[in-house]
């Protein structure tokens, strides 16, 4: 039941709500800022860029759709290379059962997750619609509207926890972008949030999709790739194991030759010895 899932079994209250439409080459920046008394809620119609919440940038683009929890401080940055395209709205009195006032996901859950292209147009027109009758002078418009917005918050509740958004093309491409990024910056000192933040997307977020694109964890992969790098370095140069250990990104030569002995099954000594004699022919 709707009015079980709200506070004392009433719905919440529509604030604002509207469309922002821009043309290309303006873009959109909207500078850091928060609702203390009310929930917000973005759906992407057209437009690229990225968003930041408590401090996490994330990738959004068309189909997207971003909830800011009650209080939560954000910033948003489309890009000018397209046309700005969002329905917004805002609202007070969410009440959902285990969380906050004003929450709709928890701090684990994610706050930007992109929709299949039939619930977007379904989200779509609930969304016009409801802010047609918000500023309608129709009687009982605004009780109408009320009541498209329970079901609208019913419809993201629904996705945002119980339904597995997949990986689409874009999450595919940001994953695709991590795992060059660490391919050609692997001797640094890398770790998910700086991976992340070079793809616009939260840690949850890339290493969900990173993992269902190549079926380990960036970091598993970060791990792997200096592995790999290390082995060519043993084979092709006479670099003392020290040496290749920070070449690869290592500071720690312990850890490192643990590391490459659990991953290849000998220590990089024996791994060199074994090449060499493999070369001629021992």
């Amino acid at each position: 039941m709707i009015k079980n899932l709200f506070m004392d079994g009433r719905f919440p209250v529509l604030g604002g709500c509207g469309i922002k439409d821009v043309e290309k080459g303006i873009g959109y920046v909207l500078q850091m800022h928060h609702h203390p008394d009310s929930t917000e809620i973005l759906l992407m119609v057209d437009g690229e860029g990225s968003i930041e919440i408590k401090g996490v940038n994330y990738a959004i683009a068309p189909q997207s759709v971003v909830i800011y929890n009650q209080g939560v401080w954000h910033e948003e940055n489309l890009l000018p290379s397209r046309p700005v395209k969002m329905l917004y709205f805002n609202c007070a009195g969410i009440q959902v059962p285990g969380l906050e006032p004003g929450m709709l996901v928890t701090a684990n859950e994610p706050c930007v997750y992109t929709l299949s292209i039939e619930k977007f147009a379904t989200l779509e027109q609930l969304f016009i619609t409801m802010n047609e009758l918000k500023y309608s002078l129709e009687t009982a418009a605004h009780a109408a509207a009320n009541h498209l917005l329970a079901a609208i918050l019913m419809l993201l509740l629904r996705d945002s926890t119980h339904e597995s958004v997949g990986v689409t093309n874009h999450s595919a491409q940001a994953a695709e972008t991590a795992k060059h990024y660490i391919e050609e910056r692997y001797a640094e000192k890398l770790t998910l949030q700086l991976i992340s933040e070079k793809c616009y997307l939260s840690t949850f977020h890339l290493s969900r999709t990173f993992k269902a694109c190549y079926g380990i964890s960036p970091m598993k992969y970060l791990s792997n790739y200096r592995i790999e790098a290390a082995k060519h370095f043993l084979q092709t140069t006479s670099d003392t194991v020290g040496h290749i250990s920070a070449k690869v990104g290592c500071e720690s030569v312990t850890h490192f030759q643990s590391v490459f002995k659990k991953t290849v099954g000998i220590t990089p000594s024996n791994y060199r010895r074994k090449g060499v004699a493999l070369i001629h022919g021992r």
